[in-house]
């Protein structure tokens, strides 16, 4: 699964050798992810329309929240991604209504879970699995992902995100292919997206992306962000102050 770089807000025509890089040095497919909210960069349909032509790129994650994208993707890059666009789709819309996609309110698990069920649900789509299985495999990523704290190093979404992005989505992957292989996921989606609201009510704000616990708090972590820090305002709008001994 492949996003936008984060921060650097790349022209299209960079980002183009971007994708092109990453195609011709691997040898797996790739999952376009395309959330503006998150990159600053939105890819529009145009312009994954000449991402699709690199022989790689076999899926498109579209996390606008534009549905009429849907069509213009159905148009431009196939029948079989545009099914599992809306498949997942429909996966992040049960947990949205349910429930949230906010770090902010449900620490990593939401982000995170919420991504990693929604791939797992377009992967067996893609591979032509049954309906019960991309609900399975949905339900298994997602109960893979309960407790997933948020806790940016340096008050920067870089690590641990990253990694965990990378392990959220192996999660997908591995859950739609024991989906596919018939594993029963036990317990049934709502249930699991009810159960992940309840435990982020549990879950003490300094774990729920407000750097205030975890890898935040970390020597390391605070002596980046005080370097970070001479050089230019921190981003997002958490704040040091409410920490005794880390006001900066």
């Amino acid at each position: 699964m492949l996003a936008a770089p984060y921060y650097s807000l790349p022209k299209p025509e960079e980002l183009l050798e971007h994708f092109r890089a990453v195609n011709d040095a691997i040898t797996i497919p790739i999952m376009l992810y395309n959330y503006p909210g998150r990159t600053g960069v939105d890819m529009k349909p145009d312009f994954i329309e000449h991402l699709c032509e690199l022989p790689r790129v076999r899926y498109v994650k579209e996390s606008t929240g534009e549905t009429a994208r849907i069509s213009t993707l159905l148009r431009c890059c196939g029948e079989t991604m545009a099914k599992a666009l809306l498949a997942s789709g429909l996966i992040g819309v049960f947990i949205a209504t349910r429930w949230t996609f906010a770090a902010e309110a449900g620490g990593c698990q939401a982000e995170g879970g919420a991504a990693s069920s929604m791939a797992a649900t377009a992967l067996v789509t893609l591979a032509g699995g049954t309906l019960a299985e991309s609900v399975a495999a949905a339900s298994m990523s997602l109960q893979n992902m309960i407790g997933l704290i948020c806790d940016p190093v340096a008050n920067r979404v870089e690590v641990p995100c990253l990694g965990k992005n990378v392990m959220a989505a192996s999660n997908a992957l591995a859950c739609a292919n024991m989906a596919l292989a018939g594993y029963d996921p036990v317990i049934p989606l709502d249930e699991v997206i009810e159960t992940a609201r309840r435990v982020a009510d549990q879950m003490p704000r300094e774990l729920r992306c407000t750097a205030l616990g975890g890898l935040s708090i970390t020597a390391t972590s605070l002596a980046i962000e005080k370097k970070l820090q001479q050089r230019r305002p921190a981003c997002g709008t958490c704040t040091r102050n409410t920490i005794p001994g880390t006001a900066q």
